[in-house]
């Protein structure tokens, strides 16, 4: 898959909406054959999965799972999670964010300024043209 960094953006602000940490992963056991399974209650798509791993690779987010003795969880029984994990955003992410902002709004305002600029000189051409003929012409007479 390829990465895209205004994905990893967007869960990076996603993220930063919860207070504290968010819901990544459950593990539960399967009713066959009793082993352990991952589900992704809050990220169903699989594009933002390997996003998020790319996050964690990079230092942008610390992934922490649950001990499994939490009275939230269930004990063990099929179908029950048992352990969960939770990510957490990184200070190195908050100033990513921070500064992604910032540089976004400036490369936005840039590019429609180089845009506009044709139509900018224009009118300042044409309101200098038009005094310079009213000065050294004269104005209308009404």
């Amino acid at each position: 898959m390829k990465s895209s960094k205004e994905r990893q953006i967007e869960i990076l602000r996603r993220i930063e909406k919860g207070e504290y940490s968010i819901l990544f992963e459950q593990f539960y056991t399967h009713e066959i054959g009793g082993h352990e399974e991952a589900r992704y209650p809050e990220w169903p798509d699989e594009q933002d999965r390997y996003e998020m791993d790319q996050l964690i690779q990079r230092g942008l987010v610390v992934k922490e799972f649950t001990k499994g003795d939490e009275p939230w969880l269930g004990f063990g029984a099929p179908g029950d999670p048992h352990k969960e994990s939770y990510v957490t955003l990184t200070p190195k992410a908050h100033d990513l964010l921070a500064s992604y902002g910032l540089k976004g709004w400036l490369r936005s305002q840039m590019a429609g300024l180089r845009s506009g600029i044709f139509t900018i000189a224009v009118a300042v051409l044409l309101a200098l043209a038009t005094n310079w003929a009213i000065h050294f012409l004269g104005a209308p007479k009404p």
